[in-house]
């Protein structure tokens, strides 16, 4: 990561999905999304705290072969 310029994520369809099957209120699966969501994002942009370089970060959230 720290080295790269594009940085491609599927992000939060676990969350979405485990939520859906176990039929949690919407609410309650969307924070845990956004904590998650919130988590890696800010992990990846202390990685790239000294880039040198541009970079774009990519968030796809359910992936769909």
């Amino acid at each position: 990561i720290q080295k790269s310029q594009v940085i491609s994520l599927s992000i939060g369809g676990n969350d979405l999905l485990q939520g859906v099957k176990n039929k949690e209120p919407l609410k309650q699966v969307y924070s845990r999304f956004e904590a998650n969501f919130l988590k890696i994002d800010k992990i990846i942009k202390k990685l790239k705290k000294n880039a040198k370089e541009p970079y774009i970060i990519r968030y796809i959230e359910i992936y769909n072969p």
